[in-house]
């Protein structure tokens, strides 16, 4: 009997994942507190101890607004607009993670799969527990650099079998596996020169193509133009860079591929919503606890009914 076709996918996959923890905390939270509409460059895992999560996520266009149940955990994948507010605290605190799952590179794992935005009771309770140790790992810093990295892989791994365990494969994975082996070297050429100036000529001549049909081929694969994609993996960055790093505005967009630093606040305010310093902002503000809710309210994107899922139209 042949593997399924889903499997051969899925093993290769496994063959280029990367695990990457990019931050990490237990944090305080007071009724009320909100991270403001955001977008992350990583997978959010967030667990409310002693509190319950309203979270409201925009795709389409549309708002849809979930609330976890007490000790339940939310999980909003990469690139996904969305704000998380805490409600019916008790000296509650959120238990968080944000994490990368590279493959072939520079693709992110949940570009093939739907990951739902409530997690289940039965995950709830080790995700926020492997988030809570992530954090105690992390601030060891290099101390026991080896044995500390070896087990932050370990934990990056078991938060991963536990969202999988609740997403769904994307039917496009098949356009992917189609094309991916030609672009595997592309992608990850992006991925080690993000910083350099990158046209889609040069893109082409690395997959042997002629940059007409390599646009076409990208695009088929990856579901964007090649320069789009290019953007969208400098742009996810430089939001890592600007709430892990003290660098400059200037110095994240130069590291970034964008040397003219209006160009780069512009842009970054264009495709996430918010400037880079207020996007520093508000990162820095929800790590610390620092800065009650008042980032906007649920009447700004329509009527609230107080139902536990509820949708409505974006107002422009």
């Amino acid at each position: 009997m042949g593997v399924p076709e889903t499997a051969r996918f899925e093993a290769r996959l496994v063959e280029s994942l990367t695990v990457e923890v990019e931050t990490a905390g237990v944090t305080p939270v007071p009724n009320g507190h909100s991270t403001g509409w955001r977008i992350l460059p990583a997978l959010l895992v967030t667990q409310g101890r002693s509190c319950r999560l309203r979270v409201d996520v925009e795709r389409a266009a549309r708002v849809q607004t979930v609330e976890t149940r007490p000790g339940g955990a939310v999980l909003i994948a990469p690139g996904v607009r969305h704000r998380v507010e805490v409600f019916e605290s008790r000296e509650g605190a959120s238990w968080w993670s944000h994490l990368n799952f590279r493959v072939l590179g520079s693709v992110s794992l949940f570009d093939f799969y739907d990951v739902p935005d409530l997690a289940s009771r039965a995950t709830s309770p080790e995700l926020g527990d492997g988030s809570a140790r992530l954090s105690q790992l992390l601030a060891k810093g290099d101390d026991g650099a080896l044995a500390v990295r070896i087990e932050i892989q370990e934990i990056g791994l078991r938060l991963l079998r536990l969202v999988l365990s609740q997403a769904t494969l994307r039917p496009s994975y098949q356009a992917f596996e189609e094309g991916a082996a030609r672009l595997a070297p592309v992608l990850a050429f992006i991925q080690q020169h993000v910083q350099e100036p990158l046209t889609r000529d040069d893109l082409a001549e690395r997959a042997h193509m002629s940059p007409s049909r390599f646009h076409v081929a990208f695009r088929r694969v990856l579901g964007v133009p090649p320069l789009q994609y290019v953007a969208r993996i400098r742009l996810r960055r430089a939001q890592q860079m600007l709430v892990t790093t003290d660098h400059t505005v200037a110095e994240v967009g130069e590291a970034c591929g964008y040397p003219d630093a209006f160009h780069f606040s512009r842009l970054f305010k264009r495709e996430i919503g918010i400037g880079p310093r207020a996007y520093r902002k508000q990162g820095l503000a929800w790590f610390s606890c620092s800065s009650p809710a008042g980032h906007g309210s649920v009447d700004d994107y329509g009527d609230d009914d107080g139902g536990r899922i509820r949708n409505s139209p974006r107002y422009p």
